[in-house]
């Protein structure tokens, strides 16, 4: 069984649809205007849910159910703690090397924004004074970037130009100053993730949470 079947199984016990209710799917490029339908059709104009700018689109499958009664639930999928190191660490790691490369503080907190294919977004989550907080300390990694290249273009002069491979040899070997990096943007999310749900995190394995109210209003600003 996938892992995508796996979840839908669960979810489906968890928060049941009723049966035979007809299903809409929405695919189309960015914006061209699907979640501005969905807010037609859920009634929520006004309160401008679900949120939808140039910059702030819809990244994770999601579904929303229509019926008759009093009530609002919704049921996320947090994704196992494993897969979100894995894409922080891809995140934090491209850009110490484009900070290497180009210098510029200025765009580190650019570059610590998404994965370069926008699988995961850290923009969604971080807010402005921790990322620049997170920028401050890669930017004080440049001292220990440039001594561990130096120390590879003499123990391999005839590579000295492929800086690009050693540098990332040197930011796999930066030790603490990276993993305390990594350690503060995990810890971060950690922290609003539980906020978010009640005290849920993150864990080994992926899990459900499930929240449930009687007002629109609460339901919308969850």
């Amino acid at each position: 069984m996938s892992r995508y079947q796996e979840i839908q199984n669960e979810l489906n016990a968890v928060s049941p649809a009723p049966l035979d209710l007809p299903k809409l799917y929405f695919l189309g490029d960015t914006g061209a205007g699907k979640t501005t339908i969905i807010r037609k059709l859920l009634g929520t104009e006004e309160s401008k849910f679900p949120t939808t700018r140039q910059k702030r689109t819809t990244v994770a499958p999601t579904e929303y159910v229509i019926r008759n009664g009093t009530g609002f639930d919704l049921t996320v999928v947090l994704k196992p703690l494993s897969e979100i190191e894995g894409y922080v660490d891809e995140i934090l790691k491209d850009a110490i090397g484009k900070f290497y490369k180009d210098r510029s503080k200025e765009k580190i907190v650019k570059n610590i924004r998404q994965t370069s294919d926008q699988r995961f977004r850290l923009y969604y989550l971080l807010s402005p004074k921790f990322s620049e907080e997170i920028a401050a300390q890669i930017a004080g990694l440049l001292p220990d970037l440039e001594a561990g290249v130096r120390a590879y273009q003499q123990d391999f002069p005839e590579d000295r130009d492929e800086t690009g491979i050693f540098v990332e040899f040197v930011i796999s070997e930066l030790g603490n100053s990276y993993s305390d990096i990594r350690s503060a943007v995990i810890e971060e999310i950690q922290r609003l993730t539980s906020a978010s749900c009640d005290g849920a995190t993150l864990e080994p394995e992926w899990r459900l949470h499930k929240f449930e109210t009687a007002s629109k209003d609460k339901f919308v600003k969850k």
